[in-house]
């Protein structure tokens, strides 16, 4: 994977990256997307929670409604 910073932009991935990992530390053996879910721990993210957690942003904010490759 690569990519660049975009520094000072809200979607800097370097930031993003950071961030997440700052929130959700994972050991070098465990998947790059773990999050800590509230009952199994540290947990894989799946397609099924992304869309789950951005469906209500996508409909409170009125945005098109992407999904799949095309978020």
């Amino acid at each position: 994977m690569q990519c660049a910073p975009l520094s000072g932009i809200l979607t800097d991935p370097i930031q993003a990256l950071k961030h997440h990992i700052n929130l959700n530390p994972a050991g070098d053996s465990m998947h790059l997307f773990t999050w800590k879910h509230p009952t199994l721990g540290l947990h894989p993210l799946s397609k099924t929670e992304v869309t789950r957690r951005i469906s209500p942003l996508i409909t409170t904010l009125n945005l098109p409604n992407i999904r799949g490759h095309s978020l």
